[in-house]
């Protein structure tokens, strides 16, 4: 089934207001080993050890611009699973990345929040038009993966849960963007524990997903998270490219004013106060207050998607159902579309741009 643009987008805002809670859930540094315990509902371990996928959230004055002409985009990150067993989630467990970005300098006290989703609708593979054999418009590689995106889902929000905060860890990247030479920080596991009345209850073989963020800006406020990504597979797109996950899903962000991707206006840097200058940076900066939780997640970005990408996470439930649901948690089909419809993502139409890091 095919959802047209407007119904997307009005299921997606108006089917159910979410639930914001402000209670004391804590975040805990686990160090850098994890052990599952038998509680697990959902877990994906595997993670690569390159690249830098960041949640982040910074004033305007502290974007980077990219030369491709865009500015750096604030960003919340997360995943989507199918949910095997029934009950609350108890904790919720991340790592950190790899790269010299794993930990900024100024984002340890700041406030974190966790969104929770319960994904409807039928999802669709939409290859934008470069299937296998072609070269991506864009991407970390010219693989033909590295453009794809999901369309014909609606992600219904369930809960917010706000009030942690971000540890206190040695920086691995200084305020001016330089490596600190400390790597402590690097591949730890994050354990965020909830209490009762921050527990969101999940269906077994219903699909959910999660996003993480920073609620309010600050200069070098952002840190990675360790995921696997399958966009450089040479490999034709599957029937059911969940079946390539280990939790039936898919990586998702919200970035930006909730454009899928920047427009590309100028590789030249805008003037200090010029109009264009604050056009781009409000395209890159996050909503502040509730609208920036009503925008709805997605798997496209620029230059990267997260169409293939799993990070590694782990959910523990406090209220473990027995029974679970036989064989792999893929959900419904995901399906391959082509050619490009003319508008594809559930907020608006999908700009093709070029190729461009």
């Amino acid at each position: 089934m095919k959802f047209s643009h407007s119904l997307l987008l009005i299921l997606g805002l108006t089917c159910c207001l979410p639930l914001t809670t402000q209670a004391e859930w804590t975040v805990t540094v686990l160090g850098t080993h994890f052990s599952p315990p038998l509680n697990t509902a959902v877990q994906q371990s595997a993670a690569d050890m390159g690249g830098s996928t960041s949640v982040r959230n910074e004033p305007s004055n502290s974007l980077e611009f990219k030369s491709s002409g865009y500015f750096q985009r604030s960003r919340d990150l997360g995943q989507v699973f199918v949910s095997p067993t029934s009950g609350a989630v108890h904790r919720l467990i991340v790592r950190t990345g790899n790269s010299d970005a794993a930990v900024l300098s100024g984002v340890a006290g700041k406030e974190l929040f966790v969104q929770w989703f319960e994904v409807e609708g039928d999802p669709v593979i939409n290859d934008n038009g470069t299937p296998r054999g072609s070269e991506s418009k864009h991407g970390f590689s010219k693989n033909h993966r590295c453009d794809d995106f999901i369309e014909g889902v609606v992600y219904r929000s369930l809960k917010i849960a706000r009030g942690g905060t971000f540890p206190e860890l040695p920086a691995t990247c200084n305020v001016g963007g330089e490596p600190t030479g400390k790597n402590a920080a690097k591949l730890t596991y994050l354990e965020f524990k909830f209490d009762t009345q921050d527990r969101v209850m999940l269906q077994a073989a219903k699909r959910y997903a999660f996003l993480i963020g920073l609620v309010n800006r600050g200069v070098s406020s952002g840190f990675t998270l360790a995921n696997s990504n399958r966009a450089a597979d040479p490999a034709a797109v599957p029937d059911d490219l969940t079946r390539e996950s280990a939790v039936g899903g898919w990586g998702i962000r919200r970035e930006g004013d909730g454009n899928p991707k920047p427009t590309l206006r100028s590789q030249s840097e805008p003037e200090a106060g010029s109009d264009m200058r604050e056009l781009m940076l409000n395209e890159s900066m996050l909503p502040e207050g509730q609208s920036r939780f009503d925008i709805p997640p997605q798997t496209d970005g620029y230059p990267d998607v997260d169409t293939y990408r799993d990070l590694e996470f782990y959910v523990i439930q406090s209220d473990l159902n027995v029974t679970k649901v036989d064989g792999s948690p893929t959900g419904p089909l995901v399906r391959v579309e082509q050619p490009v419809p003319s508008v594809v993502d559930i907020r608006g139409s999908h700009s093709q741009e070029p190729n461009d890091q």
